[in-house]
């Protein structure tokens, strides 16, 4: 929501991590304080973001159901932004990507259940 962080002067921003289905800082892009990492943090716990009883399922049902059509994308309307948004990041790939990604996701997920 455009929070700037104090000690870095970078906007803190969560971002969700595919292969852990999971909300967590963006630190891969961003150079963060310590003091700011845990401020991000206890914004997805203060939220319940990961939380199992409050998590969506619907990436991970996304993922079976691309899986089932052989990597064809389904052609509804996604009523979920990570849905959404991982679909438009792999609208540019072939099929045969699209249903070797989905899987490799879904057996790293389906082990860590």
């Amino acid at each position: 929501m455009g929070i700037q962080g104090k000690d870095s002067n970078e906007k803190l921003i969560l971002q969700y991590n595919v292969m852990n289905m999971e909300f967590e800082p963006a630190k891969d892009s961003h150079t963060y304080s310590d003091s700011e990492l845990r401020f991000i943090e206890a914004h997805i716990k203060r939220f319940r973001l990961n939380d199992p009883q409050y998590r969506t399922q619907q990436l991970f049902d996304f993922v079976k159901n691309v899986i089932d059509n052989n990597g064809n994308l389904p052609k509804y309307e996604y009523n979920n932004l990570i849905v959404k948004l991982f679909c438009e990041k792999l609208s540019n790939k072939s099929s045969e990507e699209i249903f070797k990604i989905c899987k490799n996701i879904f057996i790293i997920t389906f082990a860590k259940m």
